[in-house]
C-alpha cells in the first residue's frame, strides 16, 4: 500500500506535511495534559517503583547501585539513572519518577504515529497518534501499576519498531522505487539500522524482557533482506549495526552482572521469578509471599535479596516436573485470554477497527515488509506464557496493535466521508468534513469513557494502599532520621524517607532475631499479612508481646495498619 493512499481525493483531504507536524504536536500534547492530570495528586508509591527509585537515588549520591547493602542485579539500571539524575534536578523521587512518565509518555506519541505514517499514510499516523495520546493505560493505569518503568519501556520499543519498519520499507515511495528513499547501503538505512538495535538495547536496560525484542525483529529484519534479495555486504553491514547497537547497552550491564553473580545471564530475575509464577498462577498468595520473604539460611536476609537466589535455574524446575508447567503454561493462556481484552489491556469496544486494518485493505509486498516486524513485535511480550500474567507485562502488546486499529480509525473515516458524498452528492465541503470526522468522534468518546473505569479497575486489582503512605507519612514526622523500618510494603519506608528492611515470612522469634541483626527500630505490619503469615497473626491482637510497643495505628476502615516499635 502507498503512501498517499489514505490521503488522496475523494477519500480524505489532502494533508500538508506542514499541518501534519502541527496536528502530531498538538497530540503530544494532549498526551502531556493527560498524563500531568494523571500525577498531579499525592499518589502511592509502592510495589517495585520504590526499589528503582531508591537504586538512582544512591547511585547519583555515591552510595552504589545497591539498597539493601550489596550491589543490586535484580532491577535494570536505566529508569533508576534517569529518576536519580532528574532527582538531582528536583529534590524529590516521587516527582523525579513523574517527571519520567509525564515526558517519556507523551513523547510515545512521535514513534507511534511515525509508524503510522510510514506504512500506511499521514492520516493513519494521525489516528494512531491519537489513540496513543488517548489510550487509557498509557496514561491512567500506569502510575498505579507499581513500577513506573513503562513509560521509557514503551518508548524505546516503539523507537526500535519505527526505525526497524524505516529500515523494512526503505527502498520504495507511493509503490515505486525512488533515489531519495532507495537506502539499501545508504548512510540513513544503516543509521536506522544501528538506532534500532540501540533503542531495543535501552528498552532491555528498562526491563529484561527487552531482549526478546532484539531476536523476534532481528530476524524478521533479516527475513526482509533476504526476500527482497538485497546485496548480502548490505545486509549483512545492517545486521553488525544493529548487533552493535545493542551491545553497547548490553555489553556493560551483562559483565556487571557478571562481576556481582559470577556468571553470565540475561536476568538474575529469571529464576525466582519462575519460582514465583508457579505460585501465582494458581493464585496461591500465601505461597508466593513465602518464596520472596522466606529467610534466606544466614537467617539475616530476605532469599528474594539474597545470594542464594542468584542461581535458581528455571530449566532445571522445568525438567524436574514438566507436568506442572504444561499446566501452568495452559493457565497463563487463560489468565491472557481473560485479562488482555479488557480496560486494562485492549477496549473489546475497538476491536472491530483491529480487524479494519487487519484485513480492510489488501496487503501489498512493501506493507507485508512493515507488518513482519509489526507481528514480530507481538512475540516478546507473550513470553509472559511461560512465567505469569499480569495485565503490565503484556501491555506492550498493544504497540503493534494500536498501528492496526489506526488505520481501521483512518478507513473508518474514509467510508464516511465516501458514503456522505455518495448518498449526498451535494453536500458541501463542510459538511463533508463533519461526516467524516464523525467516526473520529465516537473513538474519542469511547476513550475518554474507558478512562475513569480504566482507574477504578486499577485501584480495585492493585495491592497499594493509602494507610501504607499515610504510615510512612507518620514515620516521616516521628521516627529518627536514621531509624530502620521493617515492613513487608516498601511503600511505607518509602513515603518515611527512611531505611527499608522487609520483613520476613518467617516465625516471630527468627523474624525478631533478623530484625536485631539488621538494626531493625520499627515494623509495621498490614492487617492483610495475616492471610499469609497465620504465624504472626497474634500482633493485631489487643496486647502486644514485650519485645514490641504499639505507637501508631492508621486510620483506616479496612484492614489495620500498626506500627510497633522494636524495644531494645
Amino acid at each position: 500500500m502507498s503512501a498517499s493512499s489514505l490521503s488522496s481525493v475523494p477519500s480524505l483531504p489532502p494533508l500538508s506535511r506542514r499541518s501534519e507536524r502541527w496536528l502530531t504536536a498538538g497530540l503530544v500534547l494532549l498526551s502531556l495534559v493527560l498524563h500531568l492530570f494523571f500525577v498531579r495528586g499525592p499518589r502511592v508509591v509502592w510495589g517495585d517503583e520504590p526499589f528503582y527509585l531508591w537504586l538512582g537515588h544512591n547511585l547519583v549520591t555515591g552510595r552504589g547501585y545497591q539498597f539493601v547493602g550489596f550491589n543490586d542485579v535484580h532491577h535494570p539500571p536505566l529508569f533508576p539513572l534517569l529518576a536519580g539524575l532528574l532527582y538531582l534536578a528536583v529534590g524529590s523521587l516521587e516527582q523525579a519518577s513523574n517527571v519520567v512518565y509525564v515526558v517519556l509518555g507523551s513523547l510515545l506519541v512521535l514513534p507511534m504515529a511515525g509508524i503510522g505514517r510510514r506504512m500506511y499514510g499521514p492520516w493513519a499516523g494521525l489516528f494512531v497518534g491519537l489513540l496513543t495520546a488517548l489510550w487509557p493505560v498509557f496514561n491512567a493505569a500506569v502510575p498505579w501499576w507499581g513500577t513506573m518503568t513503562e513509560p521509557p519501556f514503551f518508548f524505546f520499543v516503539a523507537l526500535g519498531l519505527w526505525a526497524a519498519v524505516e529500515v523494512a520499507s526503505a527502498d520504495t515511495a507511493a509503490g515505486r522505487p525512488s533515489p531519495a528513499t532507495h537506502a539499501v547501503g545508504s548512510r540513513r538505512w544503516l543509521v536506522l539500522w544501528w538506532l534500532a538495535g540501540l533503542a531495543f538495547g535501552l528498552a532491555y536496560l528498562t526491563r529484561p524482557e527487552g531482549i526478546w525484542y532484539v531476536a523476534t525483529v532481528g530476524l524478521a529484519l533479516l527475513a526482509v533482506a533476504w526476500l527482497t534479495r538485497q546485496p548480502l555486504r548490505h545486509w549483512l553491514s545492517g545486521a553488525l549495526l544493529y548487533a552493535l547497537g545493542f551491545a553497547l547497552c548490553f555489553g556493560p550491564y551483562a559483565v556487571y552482572t557478571r562481576v556481582h553473580t559470577g556468571a553470565w545471564m540475561v536476568s538474575q530475575k529469571v529464576g525466582i521469578t519462575f519460582q514465583d509464577s508457579l505460585a501465582l498462577a494458581r493464585n496461591d498468595l500465601a505461597e508466593h509471599d513465602r518464596i520472596l520473604w522466606q529467610l534466606d539460611s544466614t537467617g539475616e536476609r530476605v532469599f528474594f535479596f539474597s545470594e542464594e537466589s542468584f542461581h535458581l535455574s528455571m530449566l532445571d524446575a522445568i525438567r524436574a516436573n514438566p507436568r506442572r508447567y504444561a499446566g501452568l503454561v495452559y493457565l497463563n493462556v487463560r489468565s491472557l485470554l481473560g485479562r488482555f481484552f479488557t480496560v486494562q489491556g485492549f477496549l473489546p469496544a475497538l476491536l472491530p477497527l483491529l480487524g479494519l486494518g487487519l484485513f480492510g485493505l489488501a496487503w501489498d509486498r512493501r506493507r507485508l515488509r512493515g507488518e513482519a516486524v509489526l507481528l514480530a513485535g507481538l512475540l516478546p511480550p507473550l513470553t509472559f506464557l511461560l512465567f505469569f500474567i499480569f495485565e503490565r507485562y503484556v501491555a506492550p502488546l498493544l504497540l503493534p496493535l494500536l498501528i492496526w486499529t489506526g488505520l481501521g480509525a483512518a478507513l473508518l473515516c474514509r467510508w464516511a466521508r465516501e458514503t456522505a458524498a455518495n448518498l449526498l452528492p451535494r453536500l458541501g465541503r463542510r459538511s463533508l468534513a463533519v461526516a467524516t470526522a464523525l467516526p473520529a468522534l465516537a473513538l474519542v468518546a469511547i476513550l475518554a469513557i474507558a478512562h475513569p473505569e480504566t482507574l477504578r479497575a486499577v485501584r480495585a486489582t492493585q495491592a497499594f494502599r493509602a494507610e501504607h503512605r499515610a504510615a510512612g507519612e507518620w514515620l516521616a514526622a516521628n521516627a529518627p532520621a536514621d531509624a530502620v523500618v521493617m515492613a513487608r510494603y516498601p511503600a511505607i519506608a518509602f513515603h518515611a524517607n527512611r531505611y527499608w528492611l522487609p520483613s520476613p515470612n518467617s516465625d516471630y522469634a527468627a523474624a525478631l532475631r533478623y530484625a536485631a541483626a539488621n538494626g531493625a527500630d520499627y515494623w509495621v505490619m498490614d492487617g492483610n499479612e495475616r492471610a499469609w503469615r497465620p504465624q504472626l497473626a497474634f500482633l493485631f491482637e489487643d496486647r502486644p508481646p514485650p519485645e514490641l510497643e504499639l505507637v501508631y495505628r492508621v486510620p483506616t476502615a479496612g484492614q489495620p495498619v500498626l506500627v510497633y516499635r522494636v524495644l531494645p
